[in-house]
């Protein structure tokens, strides 16, 4: 927790702070129960967002294209 504290002082101006700050937070998340990970669902979905998009490719990956025509 004192990486995440001192990463928010230092300010989140780079791309590459701002995934170091969600990977911390996910794993702060994570730590969780499921109760309380229901808490914060759009933090729980940017901290986790490839692995959600990887589930939801699989799980269309055999249907016909997505497109609309």
């Amino acid at each position: 927790m004192k990486k995440l504290t001192r990463e928010l002082k230092d300010g989140i101006d780079t791309e590459p702070k701002a995934l170091y700050l969600l990977a911390e937070i996910r794993k702060c998340i994570d730590g969780y129960d499921q109760a309380n990970k229901n808490k914060y669902p759009n933090l729980y979905f940017y901290c986790n967002a490839e692995k959600l998009l990887n589930r939801f490719e699989s799980a269309f990956s055999g249907t016909k294209d997505l497109k609309r025509n």
